[in-house]
């Protein structure tokens, strides 16, 4: 491969390679045309325009001066406005959905160097594409990083860096740009099956339900499709809302591993958490689920988790329509917020900050239970994992 190709491939490229270097004075000679081009000249400056950036609509609008490594490498659709002073560096490929709004002195940036100091030395980069939605309108001073993809409909604040992506409709900001409210938010009904499609694109096996009366009849048809031997549990109270534990206790054909039974020593306890690993079906929650299909957890010991990620033959997670959210950072700040503190309150024998304020302190106590993350991004193998959702609000 030339260098140019490994450019347009997403490759680490030289771009001291003569003919990069050319195709980057090409874009300035035609830069220097459009920037000097008169506005009351429409053909002269609409032509200069698409010679530098091909297929630019007549509907579209970019304001000199403008600034870009090559033109080529920038898409742009119907009813966009690029306001004047704006840096794209378009090695990487920019793409600008319909009728989207690019604020003064904003910056898209493609081009990622090496972490290396020596290899950094050296003239060589990969170009990371950028991909901005239709609809959307960035504040001035906006800064796009390389790689970051921001969905339809989405507002970013002024002077916001964005180094994540950002879900469709989406107000963000700051720096880095998170997630502040959702705009044109959908019900929870939408919500809940939206989050259904998702994972099931990534693989989860997934039911949506009314109630917790359903929830328990698709569970134990499940379990007794199994025919599992040994079953076991990690605590959840919406899981315990639908009174699938008791059914399993009482039934004989099932040996259920019960690794909270309080009259027990807490080491033996533990063991028999441990012993989980082994189940042919383990049965737990989840903190947060989000609508690009996406599972989060916070965990004290990591008994919950662990069996989700591996060990057991099925896994059955259950969730209320409560624990949706719409991104990742709304999944963690919904943990911190919300599912730690009320936890915590659970334990009175546990002390924390949080359990006196109610507010997550990012603690270091002896007594912590946030101390192991997981995200589950997609079930392998396929189908292992059946999440089911309910049209209810339930647990923490």
């Amino acid at each position: 491969m030339t260098e140019v190709e490994k450019m347009l491939a997403g490759e680490l490229y030289d771009y001291s390679d003569p003919e990069a270097l050319e195709l980057n004075l090409q874009a300035h000679e035609r830069l220097e045309k459009l920037n000097t081009a008169r506005y009351r000249d429409t053909q002269g400056y609409r032509a200069a325009l698409r010679e530098l950036i091909p297929g630019f609509p007549d509907s579209s609008y970019l304001i000199t001066p403008f600034h870009c490594d090559f033109g080529f490498r920038t898409t742009v659709g119907e009813g966009v406005v690029i306001n004047f002073n704006c840096t794209f560096l378009d090695g990487g490929g920019i793409t600008i959905g319909n009728h989207t709004l690019i604020g003064p002195n904003c910056q898209l940036y493609t081009p990622h160097h090496p972490t290396d100091y020596l290899e950094r030395r050296k003239p060589i980069e990969t170009g990371k594409a950028i991909r901005i939605g239709d609809d959307c309108w960035l504040g001035g001073g906006v800064i796009v990083c390389p790689g970051v993809t921001i969905g339809n409909r989405c507002i970013i604040a002024a002077g916001s860096v964005v180094t994540r992506d950002i879900p469709d409709d989406s107000l963000a900001a700051g720096n880095p740009a998170v997630v502040k409210r959702k705009l044109n938010a959908m019900t929870n009904t939408e919500k809940l099956h939206t989050c259904a499609e998702a994972l099931r694109r990534h693989h989860f096996e997934t039911a949506v339900v009314a109630n917790t009366q359903e929830a328990f009849e698709k569970m134990k048809s499940v379990v007794e499709a199994e025919s599992p031997k040994l079953v076991s549990f990690g605590d959840s109270m919406t899981m315990r809302e639908t009174g699938i534990i008791e059914w399993l206790r009482n039934d004989e054909r099932f040996t259920l591993l019960d690794g909270f039974d309080a009259s027990m020593p807490r080491p033996e306890r533990l063991e028999i958490r441990r012993q989980a690993l082994m189940s042919d079906l383990f049965i737990t929650g989840v903190n947060a689920l989000t609508t690009a299909g996406t599972l989060h957890w916070l965990d004290m010991v990591g008994n919950r988790i662990a069996p989700v990620a591996f060990g057991p033959r099925k896994v059955i997670l259950v969730a209320g329509r409560n624990k949706i959210v719409d991104s990742r950072d709304e999944a963690e700040e919904r943990i911190r917020r919300i599912a730690a503190p009320q936890n915590i309150a659970r334990h009175p024998g546990f002390r924390t900050p949080c359990a006196k304020t109610g507010v997550c302190m990012d603690c270091n106590a002896p007594d912590r239970i946030c101390n192991t993350r997981m995200e589950m991004l997609r079930c392998h193998p396929a189908g292992r994992i059946l999440v089911i959702l309910i049209d209810q609000d339930l647990g923490l």
